[in-house]
């Protein structure tokens, strides 16, 4: 059951493997929005951390997690360049801003610890920390921030920030 299981995540995110991170953009066409390239991005990142998790390949963890880096880091510099400071502006948000802005940091030192040689289990436990950490910043994101830069953001503007980052 856990080969089957295994094999179904891989075949599921395959596509994800060939496919950059921001390229997504083009899943949905011109009209996505910044929100929407957002969560397509997260889910990504999910599923790239779960194939992480089920690979024991040296090379493809190699690639998933080149993958996974390069991804994060567009998603961030999209979020820190632009959504943020915006958010930042409004008193309102603002704070919501700098507590996104302390998890992308708690993050990215998290990434740059994982190593695969180092161990199966000192890199599982690694990879569970980064993905407790991105899931709470998720939830987060999609919970309550996104919610509030409603009503502090342009949307066609933030939008066309986003898309300089992922072109």
């Amino acid at each position: 059951m856990k080969r089957l299981l295994t094999a179904l995540l891989l075949l599921a995110g395959a596509v994800f493997l060939v496919m950059p991170l921001q390229a997504q953009e083009g899943q949905f066409g011109q009209g996505a929005t910044y929100s929407e390239i957002m969560r397509n991005d997260h889910r990504q990142i999910e599923r790239l951390i779960g194939q992480l998790r089920q690979s024991e390949d040296h090379g493809e963890m190699d690639r998933l997690l080149t993958q996974l880096k390069d991804g994060l880091a567009k998603h961030m510099k999209a979020e820190e360049t632009y959504l943020y400071p915006a958010l930042e502006k409004n008193d309102d948000t603002k704070g919501m801003a700098v507590k996104a802005r302390d998890e992308h940091s708690a993050a990215k030192s998290q990434l740059q610890r994982i190593n695969h040689m180092a161990g199966r289990e000192e890199y599982l436990s690694r990879l569970d920390l980064l993905e407790t950490l991105i899931k709470s910043h998720v939830n987060f994101e999609e919970g309550e921030l996104l919610s509030a830069a409603q009503g502090v953001v342009e949307e066609g503007s933030m939008t066309e920030q986003f898309r300089k980052v992922y072109r």
